[in-house]
């Protein structure tokens, strides 16, 4: 069934999980069972093997300077790079750019950009609707602020945006929908039950709305220096530091608005130390990433490993290490790229484990297979025809419970959502553009998300 090397990922909610070791860093997969043509009727078998490495140290190439407290991008082929200075992360105005080849697979090398208008550290680096924004942060270590600025790619040069509603500094932000972007998290100063508010940002119109009650984080949720991330509607902020280190999880749901967010605690960072600090975060492909980071009772102090959060089935689902320099100060210099075959790149720059350095360290990143089975009497899920141009089919069979169905674009926006029963299911997509939607189907212990081409 050649649609299976088309799947988005195929998991249940609750793993045993395979680490695979790294044995050829130049594949995408390397070592595990690779998915092929498999049998049908199919069924999720409760095993799910991934495979995961970081590339040699000197793989990539190394930033000019030492830096910590860097802020980095991806848009389409560049990833972007603020770096503050490697002494003590005091400000800079250093603006870099990094071309990533089409296979992701190193070489190249950093070019200056054009200096942002201020000296700054310790901000938030988001990309939203093809531009950049830089917001918030001090000019030296543990500092605040409220501007914000926005580069275009285009002209190649920085503006000036309305600022931030409040200064903060080790904060996090997030673009949702290509159009909003949301800022939470920080100062320095903050405690988990103080500075709550989550901003929203409409780069459309230059304005910023405070969320504040229900809509803003919940009381035991603030932090710095966190790792942060946005999969579709969900935004996830995981570990940081406010008082003592902290491996505690909040997912926010974003509602029908921009001003409607659902927080919730989620499991804590699958670690075996009391908490995490300062370590990195991205989402991508349906996971979430913390990288490195700080670690309260651990020696050495600077983490090598990766946790793997699963936002469908709200599980840490696996982790590894090989980090080539375990490291802090990183919270907000990791980005993530999706390659052909599903495979999730991690870009971290820049790294402090004692001392600043230049590193620029990348991983891949992808779950190979979950063990398919040709069985009878059991869960058996199959969607088809694909592509289709006016209604797919979801067919089931001997599955109890409720099970939904939810189509879902590749911004993240839920489209629909429907109950299906054991049997086939037609699903009518005719009002749907052409293009790729992700279809979840759902219930019972039953998750997959599968991609769908409407012609």
């Amino acid at each position: 069934m050649k649609k299976l090397f088309y799947s988005l990922s195929i998991v249940l909610c609750l793993f045993v999980c395979a680490n695979v070791s790294a044995q050829n860093l130049n594949s995408d997969i390397g070592s595990g069972n690779i998915l092929s043509d498999a049998p049908s009727p199919m069924v999720l078998s409760p095993s799910a093997t991934y495979y995961s490495a970081w590339y040699p140290l000197a793989t990539f190439p190394a930033l000019p300077a030492a830096t910590l407290y860097a802020e980095s991008v991806i848009i389409d082929d560049t990833l972007y790079a603020h770096t503050p200075d490697g002494a003590a992360g005091a400000g800079t105005t250093t603006f870099l750019k990094y071309k990533i080849n089409t296979a992701g697979t190193g070489g190249g090398t950093w070019v200056t950009g054009t200096a942002l208008p201020a000296i700054k550290t310790q901000g938030a680096m988001v990309a939203c609707n093809g531009k950049i924004y830089y917001i918030g942060g001090g000019t030296a270590a543990a500092g605040s602020g409220t501007d914000v600025y926005e580069y275009s790619r285009i002209t190649g040069q920085w503006t000036t945006r309305a600022p931030l509603p409040i200064a903060r500094g080790g904060h996090g932000a997030v673009s949702w929908g290509d159009s909003v972007i949301f800022v939470m998290g920080g100062p320095w100063s903050t405690t988990p039950t103080t500075n709550l508010q989550v901003f929203a940002y409409r780069p459309a119109t230059n304005t910023w709305i405070t969320l504040t009650g229900t809509n803003a984080l919940p009381s035991g949720a603030g932090r710095r220096a966190f790792g942060i991330g946005i999969w579709g509607n969900k935004i996830i902020i995981a570990g940081g530091y406010a008082g003592a280190y902290l491996k505690s999880v909040y997912v926010g749901t974003i509602g029908a608005n921009a001003s409607l967010i659902t927080w919730a605690a989620a499991p804590d960072i699958s670690t075996t130390y009391p908490g995490l600090s300062r370590m990195g975060g991205t989402a991508c492909n349906g996971y979430f990433f913390t990288i490195g980071g700080e670690r309260s009772g651990g020696n050495p102090l600077y983490e090598d490993t990766t946790h793997v959060y699963e936002f469908a089935s709200n599980t840490w689902v696996y982790n590894f290490g090989g980090k080539p320099t375990g490291a802090s100060n990183i919270f907000n210099s990791n980005s993530s790229k999706l390659y052909p075959n599903d495979t999730i790149k991690i870009f971290s720059v820049g790294a402090y484990n004692g001392a600043a350095l230049p590193n620029f360290e990348v991983a891949k990143f992808k779950l190979t297979s979950v063990g398919l089975k040709d069985v009878t009497n059991t869960n058996v899920f199959r969607i088809y025809p694909n592509p289709s141009n006016g209604t797919i089919n979801i067919y089931l069979s001997d599955v109890n419970g409720d099970i939904t169905a939810e189509i879902i674009n590749i911004s993240g926006q839920l489209l629909s959502k429907q109950q299906i029963t054991t049997g086939n299911n037609k699903i009518n997509i005719a009002s749907l553009a052409k293009g790729v939607y992700l279809i979840t189907v759902k219930g019972n212990q039953l998750l997959k998300t599968e991609k769908i081409i409407v012609q």
